[in-house]
């Protein structure tokens, strides 16, 4: 897909201008969507549309497993953990075998099993472009993408990134040797023998 609108300020690339529009209220802070019911204004129209059904009680979430329902993906993606969480591996003799997850009952591990076998739609859609996801945590480390938050910050360094595994792998950098160790790999090997060691010190003492 062309992306022909870049912003000036981080180098990101749309594919429509009014994307470009709404990424660029990150930069400046302005909130030029508000509510007509309160003062609350975002800088995003996807998040003053969640925002209204707070003044409308439109609850569209439902769960499937009781008669809860909720405004906000999000809410209903916290709920859910209620009926899959369980106090001990005793309470969950139910497992997928695609990967290994456990569940209390038979019909969570059924509805589960959609995701492997392609059943189960994409109902959780970007309101920024045309991706979807199977679970909503997924939809909302890729909303990162488009508001450029970076929460993984990494601690060594000034480097921050918008999801957690790029943080874990840029971290090997500042590991690298410590990784070595505990996986114990290695490394540096004896000219004259095949021992082999991760350290250059210790082979130099060895020999």
């Amino acid at each position: 897909m062309p992306m022909p609108y870049k912003c000036s300020k981080c180098t990101k690339k749309f594919s429509e201008k009014v994307h470009l529009k709404n990424h660029k209220n990150i930069h400046t802070g302005e909130r030029l969507h508000q509510c007509t019911e309160c003062e609350m204004a975002f800088s995003h129209i996807s998040k003053l549309l969640v925002h209204a059904k707070v003044h409308t009680g439109e609850r569209p979430y439902r769960c499937n497993h009781c008669d809860k329902a909720f405004s906000q993906k999000g809410n209903l993606y916290k709920h859910m953990t209620f009926h899959t969480r369980d106090r001990n591996t005793n309470d969950r003799p139910y497992k997928c075998n695609e990967c290994a997850k456990t569940f209390s009952e038979n019909v969570y591990l059924k509805n589960h099993m959609k995701i492997h076998t392609g059943e189960r739609q994409r109902p959780h859609q970007c309101m920024e472009c045309e991706k979807a996801f199977s679970h909503i945590s997924k939809l909302m480390v890729h909303m990162n993408v488009h508001t450029g938050e970076k929460p993984y910050r990494c601690n060594q360094c000034d480097k921050a990134y918008a999801q957690k595994g790029n943080l874990i792998q840029h971290m090997r950098i500042h590991t690298k040797e410590k990784l070595n160790i505990h996986t114990e790999e290695k490394l540096y090997q004896c000219c004259h023998c095949d021992k082999t060691f991760n350290k250059k010190n210790i082979i130099s003492r060895y020999i």
